[in-house]
């Protein structure tokens, strides 16, 4: 899989709890985001019929 190096602005108590979750889980900042974002993504495409 490629990947792209984007940035993004969010509040700052956001990126604490992101970090917080990620540091427990034992996941980069990155792949933690891009692992919730990939579910967000399936769920949205189910709720809609798309592929």
């Amino acid at each position: 899989m490629h990947t792209q190096k984007i940035a993004i602005t969010m509040p700052t108590d956001l990126i604490a709890v992101i970090d917080e979750i990620s540091r427990l889980k034992g996941m980069s900042r990155s792949g933690f985001i891009s692992a919730v974002l990939k579910e967000k993504i399936a769920l949205e495409k189910e709720k809609t019929g798309k592929k």
